[in-house]
């Protein structure tokens, strides 16, 4: 209340976020053009690609990624005339990042926008891929096979 005078509102925003999980991608562009119908008129903020259960894909990762660094320190002591010890630290880390569609949906050669009474094609979502990463650091103590060093 300034001097008097009480507050009135002036106008509302409202928003509702909803998350829809499409297992087939064929169907991405049939689902948007039926939420537009619904009246949904944000839609396009966050598409995110990913897989499922990303389980089997990472832990096959993590086996490459065990054998990479095995061979690589195989390669290495090798050379220096010694072989692998007992492994004295393991870490790992993974990550995942997801394709970055456009910034709006394209139709061909030009953007679509989207519209109730719209009689246009169903618009094509370019899904880019998913990436995984897996890291691993092994330390193995080096056992000396020759007194020549």
């Amino acid at each position: 209340d300034r001097q008097g005078e009480s507050e009135r509102v002036k106008g509302y925003r409202a928003s509702s976020h909803l998350t829809i999980r499409i297992r087939d991608i064929e169907k991405t562009g049939t689902v948007l053009d039926k939420a537009v119908s619904m009246g949904i008129n944000h839609v396009i903020d966050n598409i995110c690609f990913s897989i499922s259960d990303p389980k089997d894909i990472l832990q096959k990762a993590r086996r490459k990624a065990v054998h990479d660094a095995k061979t690589k320190a195989e390669t290495i002591v090798s050379e220096l005339g010694c072989r692998l010890g007992r492994i004295s630290c393991i870490s790992t880390e993974s990550g995942h990042s997801y394709p970055m569609p456009p910034m709006q949906i394209q139709q061909g050669s030009r953007s679509v926008g989207f519209s109730q009474h719209s009689t246009s094609p169903l618009p094509t979502i370019a899904t880019g891929e998913n990436s995984y990463k897996v890291s691993v650091e092994i330390t193995w103590e080096i056992i000396q096979t020759t007194s020549e060093m």
